[in-house]
């Protein structure tokens, strides 16, 4: 691994490698597979609620691989499985270029997005926990942008690709993609932690950093002595805790509600008499719009707390769907790509940086292990309960309402998830 000393702290190239693999795996996100829902839909005869089925089953199944990954990732580091994750997503999209039946799709995509979702999204989060403290939400949001920025650029990509070389094409296409962003980067500059390399979070000199006075530096310690260096968890304490469970589900929840709207937006639009060339470029404003998100959350969350900010973000996500379901006209549909793209963004943002600050540095792989399977059972039911509504009623507007409440539910439960000290003390 490239790691640079002097003046420039290597936390915020460990930043930019992450940056770089979340732009790259948006090609197992949602809005992507929207963008081939209609021309798949047409070739193959696969309905809506089936084709939204391969993402939920890729989402269902990152919750197993996390629980198994986290723990490793603690030890070992985040290099090696984010590296060879984005390797197998587009080996997996070059794949479904060439599939001849649903299960085919299923098992090939399903596996892009579990390993997007539960290793690449969480190996992310790891990282910069690891390399920051208290610069933490600002290097979160930074980062997070990423996947935000690959949004904005990815669906048109994808149309344009489908547009040239048809849909089979346009996922051979994304997957090279994915390989051309961030494998070389993971590999070169992300590390473990900076105490591994002889130096401390946030780019401060060792005998700097938020830990016991020491008069002798431990090259690369065990996770176990980061738990009383830093006020970090162990898994058993966490996992037994009122703050893990109400955290747990307020993500479970949101991420249900976003889950099937980010699915279902477009082609929604189009049902709306949205142009397919526009409705993409609404997805696209959408996710320009979350970027600035991001960092606008991020920053008021280092000002103000993570928990009420994430709350209000989630309230304020219904009040997106809401507007949603009413889209009538262009000019409405770009008001709702700033209005919901502000909200996600704060939501993909805080709820790591929330996970990390209630849980320290230490188990984070292993505590947010033992969370994913029960946050991408609820992610995986949001696109197809949405598909489900609008294959049984040629509407998505109950979907659409159980959305609603469900992110105010959100808000709620992120409201009295208050952090407390762990069972040992900490």
């Amino acid at each position: 691994m490239l790691i640079v000393r002097k003046r420039f702290f290597h936390g915020w190239a460990v930043v930019a490698a992450v940056f770089l693999a979340g732009f790259a795996s948006v090609v197992a996100f949602n809005p992507v597979l929207a963008v081939m829902m209609k021309p798949m839909a047409a070739e193959m005869g696969w309905s809506r609620g089936a084709i939204a089925g391969a993402m939920s089953a890729g989402s269902l199944a990152s919750g197993g691989l996390a629980l198994l990954v986290g723990p490793l990732m603690d030890k070992r580091g985040v290099r090696w499985p984010l590296a060879l994750g984005v390797v197998v997503i587009g080996m997996c999209l070059i794949g479904v270029s060439q599939v001849t039946a649903l299960w085919q799709f299923y098992l090939l995509f399903g596996l892009s997005r579990a390993i997007s979702a539960g290793v690449v999204e969480m190996a992310a989060s790891v990282a910069i926990a690891n390399w920051f403290i208290a610069k933490r939400a600002r290097a979160f949001g930074l980062a997070t942008t990423g996947p935000r920025i690959g949004l904005a650029f990815m669906p048109p990509l994808a149309l344009l690709l489908a547009s040239a070389l048809g849909w089979r094409g346009a996922w051979f296409g994304l997957g090279v993609t994915s390989w051309a962003i961030a494998v070389l980067p993971a590999i070169l500059f992300i590390g473990r932690r900076p105490e591994d390399f002889g130096l401390a979070p946030d780019g401060r000199r060792a005998e700097e950093k938020s830990s016991p006075p020491s008069s002798q530096h431990v090259a690369s310690p065990k996770p176990g002595a980061l738990h009383a260096a830093d006020g970090s968890w162990t898994a058993k304490d966490a996992v037994r805790s009122a703050p893990f469970w109400l955290l747990t589900a307020a993500q479970a929840v949101t991420m249900m509600a976003s889950g099937g709207v980010n699915m279902h937006q477009l082609p929604h639009l189009t049902d709306r008499g949205i142009p397919t060339a526009i409705a993409v470029g609404v997805i696209s404003s959408y996710a320009v719009w979350a970027m600035v998100g991001v960092l606008l959350w991020s920053y008021l969350a280092e000002r103000f707390g993570v928990r009420p900010v994430l709350a209000a973000v989630s309230a304020l996500s219904a009040v997106g769907v809401f507007i949603l379901a009413r889209v009538e006209s262009v000019a409405a549909a770009y008001f709702y790509s700033a209005f919901y793209g502000l909200c996600f963004g704060g939501e993909m943002a805080l709820f790591p940086l929330a996970w990390a600050n209630y849980f320290g540095r230490a188990s984070l792989g292993a505590i947010n292990g033992l969370s994913r399977p029960i946050v991408m059972a609820f992610n995986a039911a949001g696109p197809v309960f949405a598909g489900w509504i609008f294959d049984s009623t040629g509407s998505y507007w109950v979907s659409f309402v159980v959305f609603i409440i469900v992110f105010l539910v959100g808000a709620a439960l992120i409201f009295v998830a208050r952090p407390a000290r762990s069972a040992s003390g900490r």
